[in-house]
């Protein structure tokens, strides 16, 4: 049974990692641009976050531009288990990217980003989760309760973007909305379901680069093998029986 879900992860692993190689070479491929130069289409540029008035991050209360809070459960099924995310909360609200030349808004939704560090994280069981961090998720109702539910697993990660913080973005560039005015943000940058790469990154383009070179060669390499392996032992098995 596990070798059929091995052959179909092996699958996807190797599969996805040709998405991967595409987005490694149109952020090698693209030159970055200064905003004031900033013309429409895919554009890759570099500046500091702003966001006015700023946001606070749900558990850390860190300022921010932008955050991701993601609450997974300990899910077990006979031998085996996994985490299970039972809550989101992702702020999608427009922030500025500010450079020398100018500023252009982005618009983060459906992004992929690459945060350097998380602002809150914690792995344990429901009595051991910090009362602050409970307090700030009561209306969620997210924790059980009672000496079962003490024995709960969890996890809370918090991701944020702290304000001046530097970014890396790479997206399509459109029109800014009327609002923004004739002195305003250059373009908004967004996803584009026409154009298949927007990303949002705290790390530099070389690191990204280098990050995604390995995230390629092991999707490969190793899709390859485990799709490979897992096939052997099926054929193996059908060929005694």
């Amino acid at each position: 049974m596990y070798c059929f879900f091995g052959v179909g992860g092996g699958c996807y692993w190797f599969f996805s990692s040709f998405r991967k190689m595409r987005e490694r070479n149109a952020i090698r491929d693209i030159p970055t641009s200064k905003i004031h130069s900033l013309a429409m289409g895919l554009v890759e540029v570099q500046g500091a976050a702003k966001k006015a008035p700023p946001l606070t991050a749900p558990v850390s209360g860190n300022t921010c531009a932008h955050y991701r809070l993601e609450v997974s459960r300990l899910e077990s099924s006979g031998k085996s288990s996994h985490w299970q995310t039972i809550y989101k909360d992702i702020s999608n609200e427009i922030f500025e990217l500010h450079d020398e030349t100018g500023n252009v808004l982005v618009h983060p939704q459906d992004a992929d980003f690459e945060f350097e560090t998380k602002s809150f994280y914690f792995q344990g069981h429901t009595g051991s989760i910090p009362e602050d961090c409970k307090n700030k998720l009561a209306k969620q109702d997210l924790f059980a309760t009672g000496w079962v539910g003490s024995l709960d697993s969890y996890k809370i990660e918090e991701w944020s973007i702290p304000l001046d913080h530097p970014l890396f973005v790479l997206g399509a560039a459109t029109t800014p909305p009327e609002s923004a005015g004739p002195d305003g943000p250059k373009a908004l940058i967004k996803h584009d379901p026409n154009v298949n790469f927007f990303v949002i990154s705290e790390v530099s383009q070389k690191e990204l680069l280098k990050t995604l070179g390995c995230q390629v060669w092991f999707g490969l390499v190793g899709g390859a093998l485990l799709t490979t392996g897992c096939l052997w032992v099926l054929l193996s098995y059908f060929a005694r029986h």
